[in-house]
């Protein structure tokens, strides 16, 4: 049975379905929020267990999407059954009384969901039995009896592990919630960023209590702000999504959806957060400390799965079953440039947002890593031996950096209170992330830049990684210069230059270039590590 079979179906009915269904959960989720019922005073034990029901209506949402993906392959044939066993007169019925039934719901739901409580054990029982006879009435609007008896006799067992994977999936998330608490302060920090963009108002920043707001409307950027439960479910649900299917993915190509998945999830957080408070100062704050508050991470989730799922079923690179032979191939003289223009591109964003220290220098050494990655086939550095003129010219250009730098003791001094000023873990990992763009990112990206491209084209050859290049000073000058140039430092970065370029004219290969650059890099990272010159960097 294909999709195709669905259309004989109205074809307005489930469109129509589904909107009556999210208006009714977007009214309900955005004028209450259950959590309110921790604040309310003199609840008995069954009172106080409806605070949880924004938790479980969030597992009810992840058991949904788990339950598709689970019976993805068998959904045609049901909506092909589903069609069957509609009926226009059962539909148009079970609207009307499940559209009577919610206004009574919502009635009832502002008298559970108060602040200071007041209602009755009953007034809970009676939110219980109108929120089933909700469901079973919409449920009613699509098919009989029938059909969902036939359904659950077939797929009891795959909705049952789909429910013990959601409550699994999103008891990991609490766990990675509890359990992490640094994050918070980045969310801060991109949030006020980005309220900064999106508001002229008075802006309200506390970085010592983190809290954030416009005017009189101001939030607390707690631990459990920081999107750690988000990128926890996002991790389970890739995982759990990528199991099921594996035969359909290459590994371990299949895998960068994890670092996309959690790096989407963050940046939707503190986007969230910005909504929030736009919405709690120029709309209402109660919408946006009930509703807004409770449900727009889940929202950002489905957001984030469904983009993932469609990047998935996309990409060859990702998939056994799409064709890649129609994909053109990337050339060489632009693989060599794009690291490098990568490199670039994120060193002007890193720079206009740091603000005097580059706390997200972190970045740069993650996207050029991506783009190497990309251009891997194209490049390929392997096999490699590392030859004495690489040692040579990469101790020779260190000596010769040093030689030439100048003294900041101001520039000294700040850098080394910025690293005093976080914890030495943060410090360390920060520092760490240095020297990996220091020693591997760097020098791949401006030596394949520089010593291939740029040099092979002055000189007029065909842009290539290994091979002899015939000897030429104008371009080994031109080439030495603009890397000179791109240094700041630059006689220094054109003596630098110039030793690169005349290894790679000597041994013909790039790769000897980048081994003597990052030995360079290393040596002086070192120097200026134990005599604090950070001058250097």
């Amino acid at each position: 049975m294909k999709w195709s079979s669905f259309i004989k179906l109205p074809v307005w009915v489930l469109p129509f379905a589904l909107t009556v269904l999210l208006l009714e959960l977007l009214s309900i989720s955005q004028s209450f929020d259950a959590y309110s019922l921790h604040w309310a005073q003199g609840l008995t034990p069954w009172q106080n267990a409806f605070a949880y029901f924004g938790q479980v209506a969030k597992i009810g949402v992840l058991f949904v999407v788990l339950a598709c993906l689970l019976l993805w392959r068998r959904l045609p044939a049901y909506l092909g059954r589903l069609q069957d066993a509609y009926s226009s007169k059962r539909f148009l019925l079970s609207l009307f009384a499940q559209l009577l039934l919610f206004a009574a719901f919502y009635a009832v739901t502002a008298k559970v969901f108060k602040r200071d409580g007041g209602a009755s054990d009953l007034w809970y029982l009676l939110w219980l039995l109108l929120g089933l006879g909700l469901a079973v009435l919409w449920f009613a609007m699509l098919g009989g009896w029938n059909f969902y008896r036939d359904f659950l006799r077939r797929e009891a067992l795959g909705l049952l592990a789909s429910l013990l994977l959601a409550v699994a999936v999103w008891g990991f998330a609490l766990l990675a919630q509890s359990s992490w608490s640094v994050l918070s302060d980045w969310t801060f920090r991109l949030s006020a960023w980005l309220l900064s963009m999106f508001s002229g108002d008075t802006l309200v920043v506390d970085p010592t209590s983190r809290n954030l707001g416009l005017g009189d409307f101001v939030v607390n950027i707690a631990a459990a702000c920081s999107g750690y439960e988000g990128m926890g479910l996002i991790t389970a649900f890739l995982g759990i999504y990528l199991v099921f299917n594996r035969k359909d993915f290459r590994f371990p190509q299949v895998l960068i959806l994890f670092p996309l998945g959690i790096a989407a999830m963050f940046l939707l957080n503190s986007l969230r957060i910005v909504l929030l408070i736009m919405v709690g100062r120029y709309w209402s704050a109660d919408i946006a400390v009930g509703g807004f508050h409770s449900q727009a991470g889940w929202l950002t989730f489905i957001a984030t799965s469904l983009l993932l799922l469609f990047l998935s079923s996309r990409m060859p690179q990702l998939r056994k079953d799409l064709p890649s032979r129609d994909r053109v191939p990337m050339n060489l003289a632009m693989a060599t440039l794009i690291p490098f223009i990568a490199l670039l591109a994120v060193t002007l964003l890193t720079s206009a947002f740091s603000g005097g220290f580059d706390w997200l220098y972190p970045f740069r050494v993650l996207v050029v890593i991506v783009a190497l990655y990309v251009v891997w086939p194209q490049i390929k550095p392997w096999p490699f031996r590392l030859r004495w003129e690489s040692v040579f010219a990469g101790v020779f250009v260190a000596l010769l950096w040093l030689f030439f730098h100048y003294q900041d003791p101001d520039y000294n001094h700040n850098f080394s209170q910025h690293l005093l000023s976080v914890s030495p873990f943060w410090a360390g990992m920060w520092l760490l992330f240095r020297v990996l763009g220091a020693v591997l990112t760097v020098p791949m990206a401006e030596e394949l830049a520089f010593r291939s491209y740029v040099l092979c084209r002055l000189a007029r050859v065909e842009v290539s990684t290994r091979g002899a290049i015939p000897f030429s000073l104008l371009p080994l000058a031109i080439s030495s210069l603009a890397f000179g140039f791109m240094h700041g430092a630059w006689v220094a970065g054109s003596l630098a230059g110039l030793a690169y370029g005349s290894l790679r004219l000597r041994t013909g290969s790039v790769y000897d270039c980048v081994a003597a650059h990052a030995l360079t890099n290393l040596l002086i990272f070192i120097y200026a590590a134990c005599t604090s010159q950070w001058i250097l960097l």
